[in-house]
């Protein structure tokens, strides 16, 4: 399976990798509350205190921890009842600040696509980058972080998002069809059409399984 071509103006995904994804066998439904792996391409791995440990198909996700793709891998994470999250390869996302009432992600790099169902009120789901932060309800997106350069993209599928960044405080509002190229030391926020790569990567999303309660 080929991997994510990575990019200052965008990516492409292997047709491979598609048909991998849509090949692959997923696990019973999640439990409400777990986080759990729902689908698995290759090697992954969850972090904690103790180290790096190997991930299986159905295996729930400590508390504390961190989840890393390998080369040429994909993870799906079922998280609680609302939201499922698709990790490719060489990517890394942070979970040590997940509760029920605020998936809070820190996203370090690499490339995620997410399906979020409608949230339940007071609770929210947030996606951090090293440069931004978007808060998130019933969407699908693509969010891509260059961790060298501390820069990214965000594209949207369905809904929208809104991403803050943290050295400016300046805000944006992303709807679908739309995409953002961002940096640390940006001074303008000007969104962008998706590009046609962008778009034909994130049908993916189709591929991601919500917890039953969020279908």
């Amino acid at each position: 399976m080929k991997g994510v071509t990575r990019g200052a103006g965008g990516f492409m995904f292997a047709a491979a990798a598609l048909m991998t994804a849509a090949l692959v066998a997923c696990g019973p439904g999640e439990r409400r509350g777990d986080i759990k792996v729902s689908m698995l391409v290759g090697g992954a791995e969850q972090g904690a205190a103790g180290g790096w440990t190997a991930l299986k198909l159905n295996d729930a996700i400590s508390a504390a921890a961190r989840v890393r793709t390998g080369e040429d891998a994909m993870i799906d994470l079922a998280i609680f009842e609302h939201a499922g999250l698709r990790l490719l390869a060489k990517s890394e996302v942070d979970l040590t600040a997940v509760t029920g009432d605020d998936i809070h992600l820190k996203f370090d790099d690499g490339n995620i696509l997410m399906k979020v169902g409608r949230l339940e009120k007071g609770r929210r789901l947030r996606v951090e980058t090293p440069t931004a932060v978007a808060s998130i309800r019933g969407t699908q997106f693509w969010g891509q972080v260059r961790k060298e350069g501390k820069a990214g993209t965000f594209a949207v599928r369905e809904g929208s998002i809104e991403i803050t960044m943290k050295k400016t405080s300046k805000t944006v509002t992303l709807k679908a069809g739309e995409a953002l190229d961002y940096s640390a030391d940006q001074a303008v926020l000007e969104t962008r059409s998706a590009k046609v790569a962008e778009i034909e990567a994130m049908s993916q999303i189709d591929g991601i399984r919500l917890p039953a309660s969020v279908k």
